[in-house]
């Protein structure tokens, strides 16, 4: 799966396994190019993103 913060991810297969993976728009374009194994399946738009944890409040 690919690391890159992104809100839309790309569902491939691009190994010879075939098994399905996640990966941004970059990484998908770099899987893609000439490679006999990949397949499309889709984009995962809204993915959230991580939320920092925020400080908690007091009751005061």
């Amino acid at each position: 799966m690919c690391a890159h913060p992104t809100r839309k991810l790309y569902r491939i297969k691009c190994r010879a396994n075939g098994q399905w993976e996640l990966a941004c728009a970059v990484c998908q374009a770099k899987l893609s190019e000439d490679n006999p194994h990949y397949v499309y399946g889709g984009v995962i738009a809204g993915v959230p993103r991580r939320r920092r944890r925020s400080a908690p409040t007091t009751g005061k």
